[in-house]
């Protein structure tokens, strides 16, 4: 249980609280999210976060916001480049792989990115087959706790009130 325990807080809980701390310092100084905090409840509009936050910010508030729509971001993030890695590899490179670019080709990829997105959202049965985890709940609640701290370094900074 102890070596789980680490390798959840080193696989989950420090990425988790580095890309927390990034993304919600960044919506913090786009004024997307309010000073209600970033629990998914308190962010701005979704239209709102778009326009303050950009691309990113808004694939966050589509997720949901707070921890469930940062798990699905990563995942999704995860997903996507694993994908592309592989056309391009299996492709024989990126020359290749833009030389064999067709309609067939950036449909086929439309369709990946909408299951993809599926995927995403259920992330909690995505992360099982990419990491070996005995027990689920350690490496979520490392998640968890990694998610809280980034918020609260992302927020230490503004002085927000009531960030959670």
């Amino acid at each position: 249980m102890l070596i789980e325990t680490v390798k959840a807080v080193l696989l989950a809980g420090v990425p988790m609280a580095i890309i927390t701390l990034l993304i919600v310092r960044v919506a913090i100084e786009r004024g997307a999210v309010d000073d209600g905090g970033v629990d998914g409840h308190s962010l701005a509009t979704k239209e709102s976060l778009a326009d303050r936050g950009g691309f990113l910010y808004s694939k966050w508030a589509r997720f949901g916001g707070g921890f469930y729509g940062i798990m699905a971001l990563i995942t999704y993030a995860h997903v996507e480049i694993n994908e592309i890695w592989d056309a391009i590899s299996s492709a024989g490179g990126v020359i290749s792989f833009l030389t064999s670019l067709s309609i067939g080709l950036l449909v086929d990829m439309f369709v990946e990115g909408l299951m993809n997105f599926v995927v995403a959202i259920t992330w909690f049965t995505y992360w099982d087959d990419v990491f070996t985890m005995t027990q689920p709940w350690i490496w979520l609640a490392a998640a968890y706790v990694g998610y809280n701290a980034g918020v609260r370094l992302a927020a230490s900074r503004y002085s927000l009130q009531g960030v959670s």
